[in-house]
């Protein structure tokens, strides 16, 4: 009986999963803390960070770049958005 080829992950999984492995590597290493406020993700009302991007993350180059990327709650995340809030770092 012969063995079935692993089917090879779609780009689509690809980036799913490399996205979540960089939004937990980001948020770890800012210390689940916001960049911008400085609020730790259990105080804010939502329990958890965004994994933002200085850079937009529709620019693949940069994507998970660990430069271009940092946590912010999501207050800050919206405010970022708008031009209102910069991060501290």
């Amino acid at each position: 009986m012969a063995k079935k080829k692993k089917k090879k992950p779609s780009k689509k999984t690809m980036i799913a999963r490399l996205d979540k492995a960089c939004r937990e590597y980001v948020k770890e290493r800012d210390f689940q803390l916001c960049q911008c406020c400085g609020i730790h993700k259990d105080s804010t009302p939502q329990g958890f960070l965004d994994w933002s991007h200085k850079i937009s993350r529709s620019n693949f180059v940069l994507r998970w770049m660990e430069y271009n990327s940092l946590a912010v709650c999501r207050n800050c995340h919206d405010e970022w958005g708008k031009g209102i809030c910069a991060p501290h770092n």
